[in-house]
C-alpha cells in the first residue's frame, strides 16, 4: 500500500487517489494520514484537514504544525496552534495566536498559559 502512495506522490497524481485515501484512512496508517493531510493542505481545505487530524492521530504532529504555521491562510495557522497545544507546546501555540492576533482563540484554547504569558509581557519579563 505504501509503494502505491509513493508512486502517486512521485508523479504528483495524489488527487486522483483521494477517494481511496479517504476509504482506507480508518486504518489510521501514518503514510495514508500524511498523504491525505498533504492533499488537503494543497487544496486549501482547512475544514477537511481539521476533521482529519481530529479523527486520525497517526501522523507527525509537530512537523505538520511547523509546516502550517508558515501557511498564508490564517485558518491553517490556527490549526498549527491547535496542534502545538495538543502536544503541550503551549509557548509556541500562544506565540502563534498572538502573532496572528487570535486572542480569543488563544484564550479559549490556552486560558491559564495565555493569561500568564500576557501578564509576563505586561511586567516586562520573560522569566515566567
Amino acid at each position: 500500500m505504501l509503494s502505491f502512495i509513493a508512486r502517486y506522490l512521485q508523479v504528483n497524481h495524489l488527487p486522483l487517489v483521494k477517494p481511496y485515501l479517504r476509504s482506507v484512512q480508518s486504518h489510521n496508517n501514518k503514510a495514508i494520514n500524511e498523504a491525505l493531510n498533504d492533499l488537503l493542505i494543497d487544496e486549501e481545505d482547512y475544514n477537511g484537514l481539521r476533521a482529519s487530524i481530529d479523527a486520525f492521530d497517526n501522523f507527525d504532529n509537530i512537523a505538520l504544525a511547523q509546516r502550517l504555521e508558515k501557511h498564508e491562510l490564517i485558518e491553517f495557522r490556527r490549526i498549527a496552534a491547535y496542534l502545538y497545544k495538543g502536544n503541550n507546546r503551549w509557548q509556541q501555540s500562544v506565540e502563534l495566536c498572538k502573532r496572528d492576533k487570535l486572542f480569543k482563540v488563544c484564550y479559549f484554547e490556552n486560558p491559564f498559559f495565555f493569561v500568564g504569558a500576557c501578564m509576563c509581557e505586561l511586567v516586562g519579563t520573560s522569566k515566567c
